[in-house]
């Protein structure tokens, strides 16, 4: 900078990164942070010490990154230099505290069912393509249902795939009526021959 009498204006902003442009308009803060030219020195072997308050205005800390946009609004900070030592080396950190938030974690979740044959120890009356057919297991509906007479305590449904498969989670949805009539306890099971099973949940 310039030994002058009039004020030097060095101006700021902040850039929004990443793939997409911001959706809505983001208010980014700033803050003078005194504390950083220590730890700064520290890491770079250098000597500089804070530019005195006197020595500058900030009109203003606060800048918008609009929609549709990377970079925010700028700010300037303006430096007198008159009274400043010209011997010394001088520094203002300006800091800004960014939020990364994440407030919903969701597994991705991928359908398999339509891979595999399904089989069933005891299906529908009407067999497995009836309103309330075996079918209706793997439809992905949740208005649908499967329902087989006399509720055995042994009943069995099986997925057949082609090839083996890792479960990361898997689904069960009561049906949409008589709610005595919902499992209460069952066992999934993987076999890679359909004779050795290992309990899986």
């Amino acid at each position: 900078m310039l030994l002058a009498d009039t004020p030097q204006v060095v101006s700021f902003a902040a850039a929004y990164g990443g793939l997409k442009y911001p959706s809505q308009d983001i208010t980014v803060t700033f803050k003078t942070d005194p504390s950083l030219v220590d730890a700064y020195n520290l890491k770079n072997n250098s000597s500089y010490v804070l530019l005195p308050a006197e020595s500058y205005t900030i009109p203003g800390l606060t800048a918008v990154i609009k929609s549709g946009q990377t970079i925010s609004d700028v700010l300037p900070l303006n430096v007198t230099t008159t009274n400043l030592d010209k011997a010394l080396k001088y520094m203002l950190p300006i800091s800004i505290t960014v939020y990364f938030r994440i407030d919903t974690i969701q597994r991705l979740e991928k359908d398999i069912t339509s891979l595999a044959a399904l089989t069933v120890s005891k299906d529908n009356d009407g067999g497995p393509d009836a309103g309330e057919g075996s079918k209706k297991l793997v439809d992905g509906d949740y208005n649908s249902k499967f329902l087989t007479g006399g509720f055995p305590q042994d009943f069995w449904m099986q997925l057949t795939f082609p090839a083996a498969q890792i479960l990361g989670s898997y689904t069960i949805t009561s049906g949409n009526d008589a709610p005595e009539r919902d499992m209460k306890n069952w066992t999934l099971a993987g076999s890679n021959d359909g004779t050795t099973w290992t309990v899986l949940d």
